[in-house]
């Protein structure tokens, strides 16, 4: 790999490392207590200085070349409407995904969208063995993506998060490089 971000597209969206001019993009579209119940790590509220730290930690994960971070952008609004991620076990050949999106954009299918197109770049470009994710039982929109993509249920881990004082169920999926 080199040195450069990469810059993905698909037919609607535009992925490209997040920088400190779309910090008010993201604080818009994040800030929302819906986007952090489906989440187990966005806090609600969402603020200024949780954005910049998203924003550190996609710049150190692509220098330590441990994680990819994207902002997606939706190319028509041209503003940052969610975020994707591979956070990468190099020992294994294999990346954790993780994504966001604005509610203004679900059930639009810009999400399935955006995770097939990282999943294509963590294994034709970073070779990745595997890729896999998990997503709160609460939230099957979120599998439904993932199906979408052709990652399988692998399984499912009972009262693994607590969130809200809540321990919560998630679903892990999985797809492999073949």
């Amino acid at each position: 790999m080199n040195n450069t971000f990469p810059i993905l597209s698909t037919n609607r969206l535009i992925l490209s490392l997040p920088t400190l001019s779309d910090i008010a993009d993201i604080v818009k579209h994040v800030n929302n207590p819906r986007i952090a119940d489906a989440t187990a790590t966005i806090p609600y509220p969402y603020q200024r200085e949780n954005a910049v730290a998203w924003i550190k930690m996609a710049t150190e994960g692509f220098d330590n070349k441990t994680v990819y971070i994207f902002a997606i952008k939706h190319q028509k609004v041209g503003e940052v409407i969610g975020g994707i991620g591979l956070h990468l076990n190099v020992v294994h050949q294999q990346a954790e995904l993780g994504y966001w999106l604005g509610e203004k954009y679900w059930n639009q299918g810009l999400m399935t969208e955006a995770i097939g197109r990282v999943i294509k770049f963590g294994f034709e470009e970073l070779h990745l063995h595997k890729i896999h994710a998990v997503h709160f039982t609460k939230n099957p929109a979120s599998g439904k993506a993932m199906i979408k993509n052709g990652m399988v249920q692998e399984g499912l881990r009972r009262g693994h998060v607590l969130k809200k004082g809540e321990f919560r169920d998630i679903a892990e999926y999985g797809i492999l490089n073949q």
